[in-house]
């Protein structure tokens, strides 16, 4: 799909710029732990930190496509 949008706009005479982000090395290498003790030592109410910790630790998702849906399953780490 890239490659034909590129080529769309260069055959219709314009330049094109593209920019990409590894967006793993800025979320998923977080040490979110290292976050919540930098929160409460922010001051954070610690009742909103233990419903972080809580959603991090309990995270479970499932998959939908179309009209099908996966079982839930856990993940340990993402954004």
């Amino acid at each position: 799909m890239f490659k034909q949008t590129v080529d769309y706009y260069v055959h219709q005479g314009s330049h094109v710029f593209a920019c990409f982000i590894d967006y793993n090395k800025a979320f998923d290498n977080v040490n979110y732990w290292k976050l919540f003790n930098k929160l409460l030592d922010d001051k954070i109410d610690i009742n909103i930190v233990s419903i972080l910790c809580y959603w991090y630790t309990n995270q479970e998702l499932c998959i939908r496509w179309l009209a099908s849906m996966s079982s839930f399953f856990t993940i340990g780490n993402g954004t």
